[in-house]
């Protein structure tokens, strides 16, 4: 299976406040990363993975990025792993 990344521009003029909702709606259910004219993307992934779209699951990765560095953390080696799965 092949993974593409299909880029292309659309401007969306809704009629109301309605049809905006509708819209966005629509975009979220198919995963699909829309932002407001004007706003910058904050989209890391070089796949362009909409998941990193959401200003919610940017402020998941930067919070355990966050705690990374100030708080305890336990790195799956080998031996964890090993100990852990039976593996």
């Amino acid at each position: 299976m092949y993974n593409f990344v299909i880029t292309e521009t659309l401007i969306v003029e809704p009629q109301n406040k309605k049809q905006l909702i509708a819209i966005k709606a629509v975009l979220r259910a198919l995963n699909v990363s829309f932002r407001k004219e004007g706003e910058s993307s904050i989209n890391p992934s070089p796949s362009g993975d909409a998941w990193f779209s959401d200003p919610k699951n940017i402020q998941i990765v930067e919070e355990g990025v966050a705690k990374a560095k100030t708080g305890p953390c336990v790195i799956l080696d080998d031996a964890l792993k090993k100990e852990l799965f039976g593996e």
